[in-house]
């Protein structure tokens, strides 16, 4: 979301925190852990307003948060088939 802030000029950045620390607690630790990473240095691009920079590194905490979410879900699924199977053939 990059709309223009009415006061100030500066563009509103999502930084995707919240989608990097539900993922690194509840779907896959290391991918999540990169995603909070770049989210963080989100705040400190636009903190320094190198607002291209701030832009590029809420694309990757987006990236690194989905794969982390379906990473969790791919581990789910697969999870719960190794623990049915076995009541499948009795």
């Amino acid at each position: 979301m990059e709309n223009q802030n009415a006061n100030s000029g500066v563009p509103n950045i999502e930084n995707h925190l919240v989608l990097a620390i539900l993922t690194t607690l509840f779907c896959c630790l290391p991918f999540g852990i990169v995603s909070i990473v770049y989210a963080v240095q989100v705040n400190s691009a636009l903190a320094a307003r190198n607002y291209e920079l701030a832009k590029i590194n809420s694309e990757k905490a987006l990236f690194w948060g989905m794969v982390a979410l379906w990473c969790g879900v791919a581990l789910y699924i697969l999870n719960s088939l190794f623990f049915l199977l076995p009541f499948a053939f009795v």
